[in-house]
Parts: structure tokens; sequence; C-alpha cells
């Protein structure tokens, strides 16, 4: 008879060995949506050209005329005053022409003030409110932002990063924040039922510069709300520019993925915003790392035209930003659509 020992020890090895394999595959066999996110034309969304039509609304019919329809969601950026009696209007017309060509359109709601000011709590709760009540006005049920903290405003500043316990005041604050807007809205009958929570790299941020940090956000607002309502929004860029290991990071995905709150993923260029592969082969790798260890229901590639003036604060204050890797904005997203389909081709099959 077989030593019990050796028997034992075939039996753990038959385990981390399954372990691995089930680890190595997408953790759902669903193949996620693909699209792109609409910032390539700015940070205006109800910005027209001459004719009077919407640029978003342009570029998505001239993306999906070259890319062979192959675009199924676009994330569209929304500030308060989209959301005003003054603002609606033209906001809903907006949402209303982007669905006639493309069946999801998810709004990145962005928030004016900083959320880890204490001093504005109010504030800064009665705005995420009015952004999630105002998402459900425009008939969506999921949403996404950049909420952990303001945007290059630490660093104009020469803030620190928190550590120690500043930053779980910090990550503390933040989940009581958002739980408390997540609840308001939907005792007023708010219907949505996502929000992708965006961490970004340093410069743009000071502290939540990292997926770990991110997830610890994330996971705390589910936790106080005892369901999921708010997802880890995956970003090759800034997981490219976060400075911790891609172990690190898919140990991040595979929790999120495991909880159920593993969000939409960008696929973004560290540094330049630019041309999908003009980095190298980061983040399509990325992207396959993502598929294998989470499960993001759309896949984004998201180009920033360092032509624009919006991106004038980011070309003085990042090295490097600003690259000019690409001559035609249609032409570098359809690019990059075609990249990530291969990628999810070669991973769920054509």
């Amino acid at each position: 008879m077989m030593n019990r020992k050796l028997i034992l020890g075939l039996l753990a090895i038959m385990v981390l060995f399954v372990q691995s394999t089930l680890a190595a595959e997408p953790a759902e066999s669903a193949r996620p949506k693909i699209g792109y996110v609409g910032v390539t034309w700015g940070f205006n969304p109800v910005k027209k050209n001459s004719d009077g039509e919407f640029l978003y609304v342009k570029g998505l019919k001239e993306v999906q005329a070259r890319s062979g329809n192959v675009v199924e969601v676009i994330q569209v950026p929304l500030f308060p005053d989209n959301l005003t009696e003054k603002g609606l209007p033209e906001t809903k017309k907006l949402f209303s022409e982007l669905r006639e060509h493309v069946g999801t359109v998810v709004p990145i709601l962005m928030l004016t003030e900083d959320p880890l000011d204490r001093e504005k709590k109010k504030t800064v709760v009665d705005m995420l409110t009015t952004l999630l009540i105002g998402c459900d006005e425009l008939g969506m049920t999921e949403c996404s932002g950049t909420f952990y903290e303001a945007w290059m405003k630490g660093t104009m500043n020469k803030a620190k990063p928190l550590t120690g316990k500043a930053f779980d005041e910090a990550c503390e604050h933040l989940v009581e924040v958002l739980t408390l807007a997540i609840t308001n809205a939907r005792k007023k009958g708010c219907k949505v039922n996502h929000l992708d929570m965006e961490y970004l790299r340093d410069i743009e941020y000071t502290t939540f510069t990292d997926a770990e940090k991110a997830w610890r956000v994330v996971d705390g607002i589910n936790k106080k709300l005892r369901f999921v309502f708010v997802r880890f929004l995956d970003d090759s860029a800034h997981a490219g520019n976060s400075g911790i290991s891609v172990e690190r990071i898919n140990a991040v995905r595979r929790k999120a993925s495991k909880a159920g709150a593993h969000g939409i993923f960008h696929v973004s260029e560290p540094t330049t915003r630019g041309r999908i592969g003009s980095s190298g082969p980061y983040a399509l790798n990325a992207l396959r790392d993502a598929l294998k260890n989470g499960n993001p229901p759309y896949v984004l590639v998201e180009v920033f035209d360092p032509s624009l003036p919006d991106t004038q604060l980011m070309k003085d204050n990042i090295p490097g930003y600003g690259k000019m890797t690409f001559t035609d904005s249609v032409e570098v997203v359809v690019h990059g659509l075609t990249q990530v389909q291969k990628v999810l081709d070669e991973i769920y099959g054509e």
C-alpha cells in the first residue's frame, strides 16, 4: 500500500495544479463588451462642431464606420453642470443620439470638490447624490468616476502621500462619504446599480495611486452597504504607472472578481496615453492579465489627444505626457479596438 504521507503529498500537488489552472482562465466565460472612452474628443461631452453636431456623436459614427460596427460601449464624462436644469436638456439629447449608434453608454461622473476635505463633507455627499440621480434621469443603470481625491491639486500644492493612520482615516472617510451618497440616491428612487471607481497615477493623484489602495476603499464601501454597488475600475496605464508589481495587481483583480466587483477595464498606454502599442506590448499584456485573473464586463480603449487644450495641465506637469503618437483621432481609436479584439479572440475564441 502506498505510504499515506506520499498520497497526501500527491493530492496537495494536484489541488495546487487545479488552482493554478483555474487562475489562468477567465473568471467567467462571458466575453466582455468592447468599446472606447470618449475623452479622445475632449472633456466637454456636449461640444458641437460648426454643423451643430455633437463631436462625441460624430466621432462615434466615424469609429463605427471604420471599425465595422464593433463598438458596443462608450464612456462619456459628465460634470455637475451637465445635469443642472439648464444643462440637462442638451445632455439628454447627447445620450439619446449616442444610444442610436451604440448599445451601452456609461457616464463618467466628474466630482468638482475634494472628497477628502472633511469640511466639505456635506457638499461632496450632496454632489455625489445629485450625480447619481442625474445618471438615473438619463436612463443609465451604471456609471463610473474618480472619487478618491482631488485631481492634480495635491501635486500642485506639493502634498505628500498619506500614510499610516492618516491613510487609514482617509479610507474610512471615503467609505463613509460614498456610502452616504449611494444610500441617499437610492432612497430617492435612483435605479443606478453600479459605480466603477478609477484610481489615478502619481501626479494626477497624490495618495490613491495603486490598485491595492483603491480596492481597500471599494471593498470597504460594499461591505458597509452589505451589497456590491461599487466596482474596481481597472486601467492598464494606471497599473503601469503605479509602481507595484503585476503579481500584486493580479491579486487585486482576483479579489475583485471573487467579490463580484471587477469593473471596466481601460486599455491605455502608461504615461503618454497615446496609440495602443506605442509603449510596447505592456497595455495588451495587462489586458490579458485582467482577463485571466478577473472578469471585467467591458474592455474600453482609452486614447487622449494631447493637441487638445483639455490636456494642458497634464502636459505641463507629467514628464513624457503629450507625446503625439497619431495624427487621426478616429484611426487611433479604431487601431486600438482592432488590437483589443485580437486579444479577446485569442482568449475567448472568435
